[in-house]
């Protein structure tokens, strides 16, 4: 994973890139660079993302180099006017487009955006010309817990390759999923009853899911994230499959520690 740029043009209520006053921004000749040595060393895939990567000045200069690898890049689906050359698109592996609820009103309420039906969803079906592999990720929390059924659905109808929900990573006040009891209930069985659904979607990760909110409404959530935490047993695996750096070469072992803007200043990672 590159995070490319910290450019966005969304303000979203779970990650602090937009309020990183120097926005940076990897320059092309070090992305060149990096395409040589994977291309010359047999790699296996870059996964752009940012701040959101569409927003690198070089963006369509990015997709022109050549390469031997598979591309893929995350997205808002923020691009009203030709912010690249849909053209390019073509020989890219997948594109994720990070959409936290279908509906219009709670979109603008995590995203501050009100173009979810207006652009984004059809730039998400534009994009399906293009590309083979199209998805969507998005954050679990209070306001979108009972869209998980929607987004099944969705990417059913939508004929999508992924569908991935990533719990919450910074809620200081709630469970690990942020969630309330109530709310980690109807997350189960919605997540049970429409197993016909996500079993039709290549990617994803329901059946993480039920695991994890099985242990919680078992009271054994606390037993579990003690033992998360014991890194002398458990040591975090993140690093080795998900390994992130930043548009100024900042390597992050944690692609949270990216978002989060006082751990990125302190550097005390």
């Amino acid at each position: 994973h590159f995070l490319v740029t910290d450019l966005c043009v969304n303000v979203c209520n779970m990650c602090l890139h937009h309020q990183t006053e120097n926005k940076k921004i990897m320059p092309l000749e070090t992305l060149e660079k990096i395409w040589k040595e994977m291309n010359d060393n047999n790699g296996e895939s870059i996964c752009l993302t940012g701040g959101d990567p569409v927003r690198h000045p070089k963006f369509n200069d990015i997709l022109r180099l050549d390469r031997k690898f598979d591309l893929g890049f995350v997205n808002t689906g923020n691009y009203n006017k030709k912010v690249f050359d849909w053209e390019l698109l073509h020989g890219v592996k997948w594109i994720r487009y990070s959409i936290d609820s279908l509906d219009s009103d709670r979109y603008k309420v995590i995203r501050a955006r009100d173009n979810l039906w207006a652009e984004i969803i059809p730039n998400l079906r534009r994009s399906k010309d293009y590309v083979e592999q199209i998805g969507v990720n998005f954050t679990i929390q209070n306001i979108n817990a009972h869209d998980v059924k929607d987004f099944m659905q969705f990417a059913v109808d939508e004929g999508l390759y992924r569908l991935i929900a990533y719990p919450m990573h910074r809620h200081s006040e709630t469970d690990i999923l942020g969630l309330t009891k109530e709310q980690e209930k109807q997350m189960y069985n919605d997540l049970v009853a429409t197993e016909h659904l996500w079993s039709q979607i290549p990617e994803n990760n329901a059946r993480f899911l039920i695991e994890n909110l099985e242990s919680s409404l078992s009271g054994e959530k606390e037993d579990v994230r003690k033992a998360a935490f014991d890194l002398d047993k458990h040591p975090c695996m993140i690093n080795k499959i998900h390994l992130s750096i930043g548009a100024d070469g900042t390597v992050f072992p944690c692609e949270a520690i990216a978002d989060d803007t006082d751990a990125y200043a302190q550097r005390d990672f």
